[in-house]
């Protein structure tokens, strides 16, 4: 699988816009994307950026998952990619380079992006 920045803002913007007390699932996307969201799912817990549990299932079919809330490094990472606009000029400097959009880059170039907006 390959990491995709636009499903992790995706989870990232979910989890940040959920009311307390309540969690983000599967059911919160399009039917057709469980396997893909799981996969990111379990890279941002690796990465400590979202509390979450993953429930696993030994039939045939699509483990679950509920996210709980963003932790410190999510909520950092997500302030420098919520405005569209900088995500877009973010995605664009790494396309223009062909360079790999590593978590320490996006982080690096979304800040300066944000800060040359103030």
């Amino acid at each position: 699988m390959e990491r995709n920045w636009d499903t992790i803002r995706e989870l990232l913007l979910a989890v940040d816009a959920c009311p307390r007390d309540t969690v983000v699932i599967p059911a919160d996307f399009e039917a057709d994307r469980g396997s893909e969201l799981l996969q990111h799912v379990e890279l941002l817990l690796e990465a400590n950026l979202i509390d979450a549990d993953i429930i696993k299932v030994l039939s045939p079919g699509v483990s679950q998952f509920q996210v709980f809330r963003l932790r410190w490094d999510g909520c950092e990472l997500l302030d420098y990619i919520r405005n569209d606009s900088v995500w877009s000029q973010t995605k664009l400097f790494f396309g223009n380079q062909k360079i790999g959009m590593t978590y320490e880059a996006v982080l690096s170039v979304s800040r300066q992006l944000n800060a040359a907006l103030m």
